[in-house]
């Protein structure tokens, strides 16, 4: 099976929130590992360092995204999901690329 590393928009704009984008990503998540447990796995391990550290905080988001990084090049493939496309989401497809990994855009579909 393929590892792959879901992308999702976590800062708010406009009508979003951070609990409401965290909330979208988990469903997502689930959705994709239920869909494809044969031939994927699906990890979003910035899920859970989000509701460890705040994304606010320069320091604590720096090292979320230092964190991500090593487990982005590991993965064979990048998944992106959710309403838009973020600046964090462009930066972690520039990491899976760096590393020979391939890329899929599913931003603006919805699983509903």
């Amino acid at each position: 099976m393929k590892l792959v590393y879901m992308a999702h928009c976590v800062r708010p704009e406009a009508g979003e929130s951070i609990a409401g984008n965290l909330a979208s990503a988990k469903a997502w998540l689930k959705f994709l590992n239920e869909r494809h447990r044969d031939e994927f796995v699906f990890i979003a391990p910035w899920i859970l360092g989000c509701e460890l550290w705040d994304d606010s905080n320069p320091e604590e988001r720096a090292y979320g995204f230092e964190m991500n990084q090593c487990v982005i090049s590991r993965c064979d493939e990048l998944w992106m999901v959710g309403p838009r496309l973020s600046n964090g989401m462009l930066e972690e497809r520039a990491v899976i690329e760096a590393n020979g990994g391939s890329v899929t855009d599913f931003t603006g579909m919805s699983i509903a």
